[in-house]
């Protein structure tokens, strides 16, 4: 089976690294030449638990590859990044090809809404993992990846998800891929503005009555919009344990901020902003945190 992963950054390494380890035929698309040629001299370094293992990976650029040859594509790319690479290879899929989805928020959903006919899935992914250098992964924290079929023509994709789980990196179905989305975007919302505007860990967040409260504003926001309405206390419950197990963690749009990098609020807070407006609902907090980060990110490109 031919599994092309596209985006080299630190979830496309790791994924990349435990797809080779089950001896699957890998690709690691890459966005520059420099990173895809570092890649077939040394491979893939994956660090863990302090030991190092090198793992020989084949990579290219994304307009390199031959997606067309492709029986999974895996899109391991920022959100804001999805739409441009998936017009770049529309032209090149296959009618049978399977594509599985790995973004934070929603707006890979809105772009699968789109796409002609392939069979697709939906993953989160809950693993710390940090991108040292072109071609250095370590995985800091063994988490999990969920998936749920979005709509299945075969079960290829199935049988071939159903490969991958190992204590190392454990891999879990669920039936029902909304669920499954807005569990981890109820997260989402809650941690990953609020600590990339004050510069705090995860676990800091618990530790202080007033941003704990304004998380639970965040989150009852939120969940107005939730189109399954399923227990509402299990999903706080959720966000504030996801709190505490990732304490030391840093979250990937404080990671974002502090390198001036674009973040992924559209995809988190901007998608709940839209769906918002369209059922005529108002969200005052959440609009103030997108609001503010969009102001921080201008204040860095200007």
């Amino acid at each position: 089976m031919k599994i092309y992963v596209i985006g080299g950054g630190a979830i496309g390494l790791l994924v990349s690294a435990y797809l080779k380890k089950k001896n699957n035929e890998v690709t690691l698309c890459t966005r520059t030449k420099a990173q895809a040629d570092q890649l077939n001299q040394q491979g893939l370094t994956l660090i863990r638990n302090d030991q190092s293992e090198s793992i020989p990976i084949h990579s290219v650029t994304l307009k390199q590859a031959k997606v067309e040859e492709a029986d999974v594509c895996l899109f391991a790319v920022k959100s804001y990044d999805l739409e441009l690479i998936m017009k770049e290879i529309t032209s090149k899929r296959k009618k049978d090809q399977s594509y599985l989805f790995l973004q934070n928020g929603m707006t890979h959903v809105e772009l699968a809404f789109k796409l002609p006919d392939p069979t697709i899935a939906f993953a989160t992914v809950s693993h710390g993992a940090v991108r040292l250098d072109q071609t250095t992964v370590q995985h800091t924290g063994v988490g999990e990846v969920n998936w749920a079929m979005y709509q299945q023509r075969t079960n290829y994709l199935t049988d071939w998800l159903h490969t991958l789980p190992s204590s190392e990196f454990p891999v879990y179905e669920h039936d029902v891929w909304e669920e499954l989305l807005w569990s981890k975007l109820l997260v989402n919302v809650c941690l990953n503005p609020i600590t990339a505007l004050t510069g705090m860990k995860n676990g800091e967040l618990l530790e202080s009555t007033e941003l704990k409260q304004f998380m639970k504003c965040v989150f009852d926001e939120a969940f107005l919009l939730h189109p399954l309405q399923p227990d509402k206390e299990r999903h706080w419950s959720q966000v504030l344990s996801v709190c505490k197990q990732t304490a030391e963690n840093t979250s990937s749009m404080l990671v974002d901020i502090k390198h001036e990098r674009q973040t992924e609020v559209d995809a988190i807070l901007g998608y709940l902003l839209r769906i918002a407006k369209a059922n005529g609902l108002s969200l005052p907090t959440i609009s103030f945190l997108y609001q503010a980060l969009i102001n921080r990110e201008q204040s860095y490109q200007l």
